[in-house]
């Protein structure tokens, strides 16, 4: 009886003693230590706010990052690149692609597959055009959320070849021009960027 309670005794404090070794060494974090880092790293940091004179889109984006602008008249113009946020703004580009936090890009109506205009992102969807325009999504059809007060069609594409990672594409409509945010959902500041996303 006594080897059996010496034996369990024994079990117990390997147990114990594995536990407090793989919670205690470093590197090793909980899901909540996690994200407390996060939220103070996010409230430690400073933000820019930039808006586009063009268009009145305008974000809020962490001080440390660069916004790189595309500036061209908004007549001239069918579907272009309106900016790209850089969380590497001082590094020189390469030739291997790499995600960045966050681009966006602009059409202008009508829609050059169909040649209608739609008012709001909830008649593009309907129209089935904003499913034809993405592919790869892993929601075909996209679903209706709200930003800032302001509706967005959001679609989730799966990690891209050439970078390894995932993007969330939000689609805006805003006075008949197109707007298509793409957002890294793993970079620390995606959450504060895109809901900071209106016009002015």
């Amino acid at each position: 009886m006594k080897r059996i309670l010496l034996i369990v005794v024994l079990i117990v404090i390997v147990i114990v003693g594995g536990i407090y070794y793989f919670t205690s060494k470093p590197g090793a974090e909980s899901v909540s230590q996690t994200k407390q880092n996060a939220q103070t790293q996010e409230t430690t940091t400073t933000f820019k706010t930039y808006t586009d004179q063009e268009t009145g889109f305008t974000f809020t984006y962490p001080s440390q990052y660069g916004v790189k602008a595309q500036s061209a008249p908004t007549s001239e113009w069918g579907s272009r690149l309106l900016l790209t946020l850089d969380d590497k703004p001082n590094i020189e580009p390469t030739s291997h692609p790499r995600g960045v936090p966050m681009t966006v890009g602009l059409q202008k109506q009508p829609v050059t597959a169909n040649g209608k205009i739609y008012h709001t992102i909830a008649e593009y969807q309907q129209s089935g055009i904003a499913a034809q325009m993405v592919q790869g999504a892993s929601t075909p059809n996209g679903e209706l959320v709200t930003i800032n007060g302001t509706q967005a069609l959001l679609y989730h594409f799966p990690p891209s070849d050439m970078t390894g990672i995932a993007a969330d594409d939000y689609f805006f409509i805003n006075n008949d021009l197109i707007y298509e945010v793409g957002i890294n959902p793993k970079d620390p500041y995606a959450d504060k960027i895109i809901k900071s996303v209106s016009w002015k």
